[in-house]
């Protein structure tokens, strides 16, 4: 040191020579004076002293320089070389920059001094650098290298452009400006390029104003913000982009500005808890691309602005249990593509959007979080996002919808509690797959739609107790498991839940359920479906609709049979199930439904692997399972169908199966307002309707015709309206046992042209309206036993049908019986066929009076037509008030007893025994194989005045006849009967032109002809030829002439007395019966040729006759005289030989007279027998 030292620096010299401190005073601190002139001459120091000692190896090695208390004047610029010396100044004034530029440097610390600038450039500091609670104006570090740490503590910068600037600066240990004071007026407060720090970079408690720019820095340790306060508002406050870190700390940090860590790669953890960080409007924490194991905010931290961590990963855990983020209108925290371990925000309080798409995450929880954007749309959005396990959103509040659209959750899904108001979206989850449960459980509310259109759930989605003020969608979702809305509540405007397409492996129960909404399953897939005590509301159109769904087990729309009673299924709206599949069974016990005037079910084409069960159920509107197919049965116990259903040609419908097929079709009491309708379906083992109630007065109660099962009973019903089975196929039995039917003056049963394999019965019933078994076929037999029925009249006015049992047609492979019967109207069994026989029997009384009670044409029985019950049985009387008409029937035998017959009221007298009168009975053309038994019959008069009665027996070819007593007429014409039973007591009038029959039974010659004498119409000579016949083969000849005798004598008495011709034909007749009977009694003639005879020998006994010729002349013989005279073909010359006169003359005449006459008769009288003969 050439220059003369001053006394300061000669105090310098000396400490550094012997290697201590050179301590000038502690009296002024440089930091709070304004002026240098505080210092004296004594107590300055020239910068380049300073420099030279520093560079200065001689004296203690290492030793520091050390000055306290000091000026330092001049630039303090130590360039190039190096500096063997550490620098240590405490509590100096430097009146210019120090400058360390292009050297090496043992150390350097500035304590409590006063600097306007602080430069280092292209130095290397082989320890540390402290600047420590010194009052700076800025650092500016650039190509440094520090070996050990760097210390800015408690410092204040002050200044205009960049408070501290490091580019490029190398710190081995830490870089601290913990609880540092950088106040930048303009520029940055810190900007540190290419910063790498070995240890960590400490800002614990700084006061920071203006930014910190710290891209691209890398700190191997941790970057602590702790309780420091940094404040750049509407700009970034801290610009850690591309931040390579070992960890940030910043608990307690106060920040003013952007937070800006984007693309930042920390080793550790990103710890902001307890912070503020503020940026209102704009982006507070900025960590998009972030690199970190844990990134937590918590303990009251608070946000204001954006938290962006777009595309960030964080390795362990994204806290922000606590966290208050706010930027209302905006995003609140924004991590699309973020990566993170777990997320968990608990009890978080988010005001504006929380936008997480396409984030990756090993678990997200936010369980009590609360998120406000009231601005319609999402407050928080994970589309897209993975989340390895749980999804926990417990408690969750959202002031907007929550969008979780196409997420990926390995576990389960978590929103028990929670509350999302997203106005007209709450949740949308759809093509979410989530590998175990979505869980909504009881305290959820929500308002908005639930979205799970095309989600994928692992195991189940729980919503039990849920209120969704919105549609739930699960259209094309997909749940391996059970979906649970037990107790659940769905308030939307139309379609409530809207689950087209859904797959369920498991179950779906609704259980307890509200939807004010329609829920909609079409084509749905489902393991099994239970709705009990659920309640669905859509007055306006369908609540359930359900068609092509598909239930692999029960589907249960009403009470649960397996479970504990939770009430009926209750819907204000249709339920839609066609072409469904069922695979168990479908229950609707207890359901209330109502659909007015529309099907309130609509089941057209499902099909039902177990039974369909209606008991207890009530409907308002149209049942309809047309085309259904059930495996087991349908069950309609206690059902009420209320009526209102859809019209149709046959009435409104209550319950409607066209086409149907199923083992059984079972109705066990209920109440039907309306029809039954079952056309053309098959029930395989049978139908059974009992006990039930059937109201559609005037139109069809019960619509089956072409129905295809195995047993049909119809028990007990009260049915008000018309029961059809027409051309039913029943293989076993048909039943109606008991009940009421009423129809009036209509058909109340028509079962025409069913076909029943086993019997038909009908009892105990009582009918108004008639019977049609018209063309029916019956495969064993038909009974009618204790039927009671009347046709009634038609409430239109118009003709009532005639018939009140309807069997034209009718086929039975074996017997038709009527026991007990009381019907009032025709029995019609025309052109019918029974392989069996036709019983009329018991107390039965058939009644159309005036009109025809049995009407038969051309029925055709193989066996007996039995009308009446044996006195034996102990059974009543057949009564029949009417007409009976057999015409042309075929049977094997027709036997009535107690068989009491009347025509009835009707008007006037008939005529008697004329083509005009109708017959009481007709047998007209009829065929019977063995006997007509009408002994038993009884019959009563047809008029007041005692008129006799028709039977019709015309044309009748029979074995056996017997014709009833009484006042009766009875016509035989035409007939061929091989044994026609003659009783002398019998007074029946009979008409006989054109009987043919072989045998008069047991009657005599005399009880015959009195018989045949019966007929009004005159002489019938073919039925005394007949009888004659009969005794001639039976080798009575004398029977046979007396009766041919009686035929002639019979047409002789016939003949009239108005014409001389009668007149001669009647004298003729009596002469030919006089003298020879006819020719069939040859004896009287020859009485009579005798006792002419004898008569004439005698007149001529002892007379003396003149003779001819005097002379020639044969000797008198009175006798041979006589012989001659009687005989005309015969002369024995006494009659030529004799001339009588007088009175020998008169007797001779006489004689030849009588004799040309008897032998006149008797040659025509044999010559009549001859010709019979």
């Amino acid at each position: 040191m050439r220059d003369r030292l001053s006394r300061a620096e000669s105090v310098l010299r000396s400490a550094v020579a012997r290697g201590g401190e050179a301590d000038l005073g502690r009296d002024i601190d440089p930091r709070s004076v304004e002026s240098a002139d505080a210092w004296d001459e004594s107590r300055t120091v020239r910068a380049r002293v300073v420099d030279e000692l520093l560079r200065d190896s001689d004296g203690v090695p290492g030793a520091a320089v050390r000055l306290t208390g000091a000026r330092i004047t001049g630039g303090l610029r130590l360039r190039y070389g190096r500096l063997e010396r550490p620098l240590r100044l405490d509590m100096c004034w430097i009146d210019d920059v120090l400058m360390l530029a292009e050297l090496t440097a043992a150390g350097v610390e500035l304590v409590r001094c006063r600097v306007p600038d602080l430069r280092t450039e292209s130095i290397d500091v082989q320890n540390a650098l402290a600047v420590r609670e010194c009052l700076v104006g800025s650092v500016s570090m650039v190509d440094t290298h520090v070996h050990r740490s760097a210390s800015f503590e408690d410092s204040r910068f002050q200044g205009q452009a960049t408070l501290f600037h490091a580019r490029n600066l190398s710190v081995g240990g830490d870089l601290l400006l913990t609880r540092a004071r950088l106040f930048a007026t303009s520029g940055k407060a810190i900007d540190a390029e290419r910063l790498r720090i070995d240890g960590g970079l400490g800002l614990v408690g700084a006061r920071v104003r203006g930014p910190i720019g710290l891209s691209g820095a890398t700190v191997s340790g941790r970057v602590d913000l702790t309780d420091a306060v940094l404040r750049n508002r509407h700009g970034v406050a801290l610009d850690g982009r591309r931040l390579v870190a070992g960890g940030i700390q910043a608990h307690g940090l106060r920040c003013s500005g952007t937070f800006d860590l984007g693309h930042a790669t920390v080793a550790g953890s990103v710890v902001f808890d307890g912070a503020v960080l503020a940026n209102p409007g704009g982006d507070a924490l900025v960590a998009s691309d972030i690199e970190a194991d844990r990134l937590e905010a918590e303990n009251g931290a608070r946000i204001i602005g954006r938290m962006l961590i777009p595309r960030g990963v964080v390795r362990d855990t994204l806290a922000l249990r606590g966290v208050e983020i706010s930027n209302p209108g905006g995003y609140a925290m924004v991590g699309i593509g973020a990566a993170v371990g777990s997320l968990v925000a608990d009890r978080a309080r988010l005001v504006g959007r929380v936008m997480l798409d396409e984030m990756e995450a090993t678990s997200v929880r936010l369980v009590g979080t609360r998120v406000t954007n009231p601005d319609d749309s999402w407050a928080l959005s994970m589309q897209s996002a993975t989340v390895r396990r749980d999804l926990n959103l417990e408690r969750l509040s959202a002031m907007g919808g929550l969008n979780i659209k196409s997420i990926r959750v390995g576990a389960a899904v978590f929103l028990s509690g929670a509350h999302l108001d997203g106005g007209h979206r709450a949740l949308a989850a759809s093509r979410a797959v989530i590998g175990e449960r979505m869980v909504l459980g009881r305290q959820f509310r929500c308002r908005g739609d639930i979205d799970l259109a095309h989600a994928d759930l692992g195991k189940s989605l729980a919503m039990d107790g849920a209120r969704v003020q919105g549609q739930l969608r699960l259209f094309q979702a997909r749940v391996r498991s059970d979906v649970l809305l037990r107790g659940a509540y769905i308030e939307a405007s139309g379609m409530g839940v809207d689950a087209i397409g859904l797959r369920v492996d498991g179950r779906l129960t609704a259980r307890g359920m509200v939807c004010d909404g329609a829920v909609r399953l079409t084509a749905a897939v489902v393991d099994s479906l239970v709705l009990t005590g659920a309640q669905v509301y859509n007055p306006d159109g369908n609540a359930l609709i359900a068609p092509r769904i598909e239930v692999r087990g029960d589907l249960i729309i009403g009470d649960d049979p397996y479970s504990s009673d939770l009430g009926g299924f209750w819907s204000d709206g249709g339920v839609v199930m066609r072409d469904g599949k069922v695979g168990g069974d479908l229950v609707l016990d207890g359901a209330v439904l109502r659909r007015p005037d529309h099907r309130a079910i609509d089941c057209t084409g499902i099909q039902v692997g177990g039974k369909v069960s209606f008991e207890s159920a009530e409907i308002e509107g149209t049942v309809s399972f047309d085309q259904a197919h059930v495996r087991r049965r349908f069950v309609l116990s206690g059902a009420t169908l209320a009526g209102h259903g859809v019209g149709s040609a046959d009435g409104p419908i209550a319950f409607s199966a066209i086409q149907a097929v199923s083992d059984d079709f079972l109705v066990d009491g209920g109440v039907f307002r309306g029809a039954l309708r079952l056309t053309g379906s098959t029930f395989s083992a049978g139908m059974s309707l009992r006990n039930a109630e059937f109201a559609a007065h005037g139109q069809t109660a019960l619509l089956l015709p072409d129905v295809t099962c195995g047993v049909f009973r119809l028990t007990g019903l009260d049915v008000d309206g018309a029961v059809v089975v027409a051309r039913s196929r029943v293989g076993g039995d048909l039943v109606v046992d008991g009940g009421r039917y009423r129809h009036p003056g209509r058909f109340a049963v028509d079962a025409a042209q069913a076909a029943v394999g086993g019997s038909l019965v009908v009892r105990d019933a009582e009918l108004t309206g008639g019977l049609a078994l018209r063309r029916a076929e019956v495969g064993f037999s038909v009974l009618l036993t204790a039927l009671r029925g009347e046709i009634g009249e038609r409430d239109d006015g118009r003709v009532p049908v005639g018939e009140m049992v309807a069997a034209s047609g009718l086929r039975v492979e074996g017997n038709l019986e009527c026991r007990d019967v009381e019907l009032t109207g025709q029995l019609s069994l025309g052109e019918a066929v029974l392989a069996g026989r036709l019983l009329l029997r018991g107390r039965t009384t058939l009644t159309n009076p005036g009109r025809t009670a049995v009407f038969a044409p051309n029925l055709r029985v193989s066996g007996a037509v039995e009308l009446g019950s044996r006195r034996s049985t102990g059974n009543g009387p057949l009564t029949i008030v009417g007409e009976v008409r057999l015409d042309r029937v075929h049977i094997g035998e027709l036997s009535c007893e107690q068989l009491f017959i009347s025509q009835g009221d009707t008007d006037g007298a008939a005529p008697v025994a004329t083509e005009q009168v109708r017959p009481l009975v007709s047998l007209h053309e009829a065929e019977v194989a063995r006997r007509v038994l009408m002994n038993d019959l009884n019959v009563a008069p047809t008029t007041p005045r005692g008129g006799r009665a028709l039977i019709d027996l015309s044309e009748l070819q029979a074995g056996t006849v017997e014709l009833p007593a009484g006042e009766i007429a009875v016509d035989l014409r035409d007939s061929v009967v091989r044994t026609l039973v003659m009783d002398p007591t019998d007074t029946s009038m009979v008409m006989l032109s054109g009987l043919t029959f072989d045998d008069p039974g047991d009657a005599d010659v005399e009880t015959a002809l009195a018989w045949l004498r019966r007929d009004p119409t005159g002489y019938q000579h073919q039925v005394y030829e007949q009888l004659a016949n009969h005794y001639r083969r039976s080798g009575d000849d004398a029977a046979a002439r007396t009766v041919l005798l009686a035929r002639l004598r019979h047409r002789r008495d016939l003949l009239g007395t108005s014409s001389f011709g009668q007149l001669l034909m009647k004298g003729w007749g009596y002469l030919q019966d006089l003298t020879v009977g006819f020719g069939y009694r040859p004896g009287l003639a020859a009485i009579w040729f005798a006792g002419l005879l004898a008569f004439g020998t005698i007149w001529f006994w002892g007379k003396q006759l003149d003779p001819v010729e005097v002379n020639v002349h044969p000797t008198f013989n009175p006798f041979g005289y006589t012989l001659d005279l009687l005989i005309p073909i015969l002369s024995l010359g006494q009659d030529s030989a004799w001339d009588p006169r007088g009175g020998d003359l008169i007797v001779a005449y006489g004689l030849v007279f009588c004799g040309a006459v008897l032998a006149t008769t008797v040659v025509a009288a044999v010559t009549r027998v001859l010709n019979r003969r």
